[in-house]
């Protein structure tokens, strides 16, 4: 297949898995991980300007696998396909700078240093501007990733969308 087709299954894994528990989680996360992997594969030997995405997945899918070496070297590996793209003149330049950023947090929390993820918080809410959606869904992967690695989610301070006020009461009218 190709690298998106491999993504897209990956990501409909890894989302079906979430709804499941024990071994029927294990299993498709694994199957999720297997895809990305082939697609990681695929986009890095073809040149895929986005390769980074497929991989950050093989990272965080193999350590909430319990698989921590695999986890580290995928990290490692996203991290040395992303440092170049991560100068703030190459940011500037590109569309997916909060998902360079974000994939940057992701792979330092696989690595389990908590101090080079957190440096790239500011950087990444200045990125994603108002996309409170990308934000939700990074956030909601980097507290699996902080619940794994038996961490508080306050571990990674500042990363997440704003709170939201919802009213249901009666609305106030002047006449009547």
């Amino acid at each position: 297949g190709s690298v998106d087709t491999l993504a897209l299954e990956g990501r409909l894994l890894k989302s079906e898995a979430f709804r499941q528990q024990g071994q029927d989680q294990a299993s498709l996360l694994r199957a999720a991980a297997e895809r990305y992997a082939r697609a990681h594969a695929l986009a890095t030997s073809s040149g895929y300007p986005d390769a980074y995405f497929p991989g950050i997945n093989v990272a965080t899918l193999r350590l909430l696998l319990g698989e921590t070496a695999q986890a580290h070297q995928a990290a490692r590996e996203v991290l040395g396909q992303i440092e170049p793209l991560l100068a703030p003149a190459e940011l500037a330049r590109r569309d997916d700078a909060y998902w360079l950023l974000a994939t940057g947090i992701e792979a330092w929390l696989v690595l389990g240093d908590l101090a080079r993820a957190q440096a790239l918080v500011a950087p990444a809410l200045l990125a994603n501007g108002r996309r409170y959606s990308d934000l939700a869904s990074s956030v909601r992967q980097l507290r699996r990733l902080l619940a794994a690695q038996g961490l508080p989610e306050s571990a990674l301070t500042g990363f997440a969308p704003p709170a939201v006020a919802h009213y249901t009461g009666h609305m106030i009218a002047r006449d009547r």
